[in-house]
């Protein structure tokens, strides 16, 4: 799904313009956000106080939790029970969408989040990141 990432950037700078506290960062590959193991994505980026990432989605499905599950694909990491605020849902490429399904960018808010929560996040961000933020 790398392939849409310059596309997502731009979306992402139309539509997600939420009030940010937090530089966000762009998220290195195989870093996937999942809601309750059920819609898993590649994250595009995260800061301390949220991320964007993108999903295939089944035109009828509207992802519903309120908790949200980061890992990578080597199993290196993983941060569970995430609290999460919806912010955004967009529909991404034409190109790619058929009657089934399409591609899908969600933002989400972290909430409030555990000591440890907020430790293995930020450890995410050094660890896992490009060194600099986004614009």
């Amino acid at each position: 799904m790398e392939v849409f990432s310059g596309e997502v950037n731009a979306l992402m700078a139309q539509t997600c313009l939420e009030k940010r506290f937090h530089p966000r960062f762009k998220v290195l590959s195989g870093a996937v956000a999942s809601l309750h193991y059920k819609v898993i994505g590649q994250i595009i980026n995260i800061s301390q106080s949220g991320l964007a990432f993108q999903y295939i989605a089944r035109r009828s499905h509207q992802p519903e939790s309120s908790t949200l599950n980061i890992s990578t694909t080597d199993r290196t990491f993983n941060l569970g029970m995430i609290p999460i605020k919806f912010v955004r849902e967009v529909a991404m490429s034409k190109s790619f969408s058929s009657d089934a399904m399409s591609l899908r960018c969600c933002c989400v808010e972290f909430g409030d989040l555990e000591d440890y929560q907020l430790v293995a996040l930020r450890y995410f961000i050094q660890n896992h990141t490009t060194a600099d933020p986004e614009s």
